[in-house]
C-alpha cells in the first residue's frame, strides 16, 4: 500500500490530481494525522502522515505522483473514500478550478448548485446533504478581501487545512450572504467552519458541507478545494461508496 504524501505549496493541484486519479482507481483520505512504518535502504523508519494524505493501491494510481511512501508493517487508518461524482450539476466555478465531476445519480455525492442563497431553495438542499454532499452557491453578493479564519475545533476540516500549511493568509473571495430566516431546523444544525472577515464562508452540517464563497486568488482556491474534496469522499462501507467500488472493478 502507498501513501501519497503533498507539500502544501502544491496542494490546489494535489486535490486537482486526486480527483482525476479517483476516476479510475479507488482512493482513500485520511482524516486525522498517523504515525506509520516503512523501510528506507533496508531500515525500519517511522514517519508521519498528514490529513488529507492519500491511501493508494494501485502502483498505475501512486506512480502519477512524485512523493509517496511503502508501507512496510499493517497499520490501522481512519479514511474516507473520495467519489468524483455528484447526483447534479455542480457550479461552474468547479470545472473552472480544473475539477472534472460528471453526474451519476446512483452513487454520486448529494450536490446541489444554488444560484443565490433563496431560503426555500437553500433549506431544501441543506436537508438533503446531512448525511454527507455539498451545497454551493453560484453568485455572490460581495467581493472581500480579508484574512481567512479557522474555526478552532478539532474535527476533519480544521485537522486539513492545519495540514495544508499556509496559515491565516489574506485571502480574495466572493460572499453569498447567509439568510437570517432559514427555518430554526435547519439552522441549528449549521457549524461555521471557515469565515473571511466578517463574512461565514463554510459551513458544515451534519456530514455535509456549504459553500457561500467563490475564490478569486490562489489562497482562496486552496480554502475551497479543501471544502471540496472533503465534500466529496464517503465512509468506505456507505452503500453509495460499495456502488462506487463495483464500478471500478468493472471498468
Amino acid at each position: 500500500m502507498k501513501i501519497e504524501g503533498w507539500v502544501p505549496a502544491r496542494f490546489n493541484d494535489y486535490v486537482r490530481e486526486l480527483f482525476t486519479v479517483a476516476r479510475n482507481y479507488p482512493t482513500y483520505i485520511a482524516l486525522s494525522s498517523y504515525t506509520v512504518v516503512t523501510r528506507i535502504a533496508g531500515v525500519a523508519r517511522k514517519l508521519a502522515i498528514a490529513p488529507g494524505s492519500a491511501i493508494l493501491c494501485d502502483p498505475d494510481a501512486y506512480m502519477r505522483f512524485n512523493d509517496y511512501i511503502e508501507l512496510s508493517e499493517s497499520v490501522w487508518i481512519d479514511t474516507a473514500l473520495l467519489v468524483p461524482y455528484a447526483t447534479s450539476r455542480p457550479c461552474a466555478k468547479v470545472s473552472k478550478l480544473g475539477i472534472d465531476i460528471d453526474i451519476e445519480p446512483e452513487f454520486g455525492v448529494p450536490t446541489h448548485c444554488l444560484e443565490n442563497v433563496e431560503t426555500g431553495d437553500l433549506a431544501k438542499a441543506l436537508t438533503d446533504i446531512v448525511q454527507g454532499g455539498f451545497v454551493d452557491i453560484e453568485n455572490y453578493d460581495i467581493e472581500t478581501e480579508e484574512r481567512v479564519l479557522i474555526a478552532l475545533k478539532y474535527n476533519t476540516f480544521f485537522l486539513l487545512w492545519k495540514a495544508v500549511g499556509i496559515g491565516a493568509p489574506r485571502v480574495r473571495v466572493g460572499v453569498a450572504r447567509l439568510p437570517h430566516e432559514l427555518p430554526p431546523r435547519v439552522k441549528v444544525f449549521l457549524e461555521p467552519l471557515a469565515r473571511v472577515g466578517d463574512f461565514d464562508t463554510v459551513l458544515g452540517i451534519g456530514r455535509g458541507y456549504l459553500s457561500l464563497f467563490t475564490p478569486l486568488d490562489s489562497n482562496s482556491e486552496a480554502l475551497y478545494l479543501a471544502t471540496l474534496l472533503l465534500s466529496y469522499t464517503m465512509p468506505p462501507n456507505s452503500p453509495r461508496a460499495s456502488l462506487y467500488i463495483t464500478k471500478l472493478s468493472r471498468s
